[in-house]
C-alpha cells in the first residue's frame, strides 16, 4: 500500500504559514520567542535584546512623506503630513499587523524590554523627553493614564493648537448662551434634580440638623450664612494688607473693604485728611 504524500506547499515565501513545512511568519516566531530568553542574558536586562532601525525615509504613491522603521522583523510606519495627530508621531503597524494584535512601536518595545505580553489596564507607554522618535527601550516608561493626559495637558500647546482651543472655546460660549444651548441646561438640570429624595445632615458651623436634596460632597450647611461664618472663622479667605497709615501689615478677609490695621489708625487718617494733624512719618517728636 503507497504511502500518501503531503500535499505540496503552493507558497513560493518562506516566511508564509505553512504547517507540512513547519513555516511561520515573523508575527508567529516573534511571539513564540517572546519570553524565551537566550542562556547568556539569563538575569540580565533585556534593555539591549532589541531595537528599532534607524527611520527610512520615502514617499507614498501619491507622493506624501513617509516614515519605516523595522522592529523583530516587522515593519511600522508613520506619516508627518498625516491629518491625524497618531499617525504624525508615531509608527504604527500595518493593517494586518493591527488586526493580529501588534501594537505601536513604542508600546512593541516596552512590552518586549519588559518581558510582558501585553499594557496595564489604565497605563500608557510614554516618551521621557517627549521625543516621539526617540524609541530607545530607556526613554519609555509606562505610567498612568491619568497622569499621562494630566503631564502632557500642562504641557506648553504649539500655536495651532492654542489657535484651534480659543476657536473652540469661543463657540462653545456662543453655543452655551444661545436659545438651544440655554434650553439643553434647563433640561439637564431637570434630569439631575429628579429623583433626588431628601435627607437629614448635621451643619458643620452650628451643629442642627436640616433637610436637603444636594449631593453630599457639596452640601454641608444649613445656610449660606453658617457658611460664610464658617470661611471667616477658618480663615480660608484671608489675605495680607499694608494700612494706609502707619504702613504695618495685618490679615484680613479678602472680600471686606478695610483698609487700616485698627480703628485708631482710620480715625487718625480721618483727621489727617481734613487737615488737623500730620501723618506720623511727618510729626516731629
Amino acid at each position: 500500500m503507497d504511502t500518501p504524500r503531503p500535499t505540496p506547499c503552493r507558497s513560493s515565501r518562506p516566511n508564509s504559514n505553512c504547517s507540512t513545512h513547519n513555516h511561520r511568519s515573523p508575527i508567529e516566531r516573534n511571539d513564540a520567542h517572546r519570553h524565551r530568553k537566550p542562556p547568556h542574558l539569563e538575569g540580565r536586562t533585556r534593555m539591549d535584546t532589541a531595537r528599532p532601525t534607524t527611520p527610512r525615509r520615502s514617499t507614498t504613491r501619491s507622493g506624501k512623506p513617509v516614515e519605516s522603521v523595522t522592529f523583530r522583523g516587522l515593519t511600522f510606519r508613520r506619516y508627518p503630513e498625516a491629518p491625524g495627530h497618531s499617525d504624525q508621531r508615531y509608527f504604527v503597524p500595518g493593517i494586518a499587523d493591527r488586526q493580529r494584535g501588534i501594537r505601536r512601536l513604542h508600546e512593541e518595545i516596552w512590552m518586549h524590554t519588559h518581558n510582558v505580553d501585553s499594557i496595564p489596564d489604565g497605563w500608557h507607554v510614554h516618551h521621557k523627553d517627549h521625543n516621539h522618535s526617540n524609541n530607545e527601550p530607556e526613554n519609555l516608561v509606562a505610567i498612568p493614564s491619568a497622569d499621562h493626559l494630566s503631564h502632557h495637558g500642562a504641557q506648553p500647546r504649539t500655536e495651532a493648537q492654542r489657535a484651534a482651543w480659543q476657536r473652540a472655546q469661543a463657540a462653545a460660549a456662543q453655543w452655551h448662551a444661545s436659545d438651544a444651548g440655554r434650553a439643553w441646561h434647563q433640561e439637564h438640570g431637570r434630569e439631575a434634580w429628579e429623583g433626588r429624595e431628601y435627607r437629614t445632615e448635621q451643619c458643620d458651623q452650628c451643629s442642627r440638623d436640616y433637610e436637603t436634596r444636594a449631593s453630599q460632597c457639596h452640601d454641608r450647611f444649613c445656610s449660606n450664612a453658617c457658611k460664610s461664618a464658617w470661611r471667616r472663622a477658618s480663615g480660608l479667605d484671608d489675605e495680607e494688607r499694608v494700612c494706609e497709615h502707619c504702613a504695618t501689615s495685618f490679615v484680613v478677609n479678602r472680600y471686606a473693604k478695610t483698609r487700616f490695621c485698627s480703628r485708631l489708625c482710620a480715625s487718625r487718617q480721618r483727621r489727617d485728611n481734613r487737615g488737623g494733624l500730620q501723618p506720623d512719618s511727618q510729626r516731629v517728636a
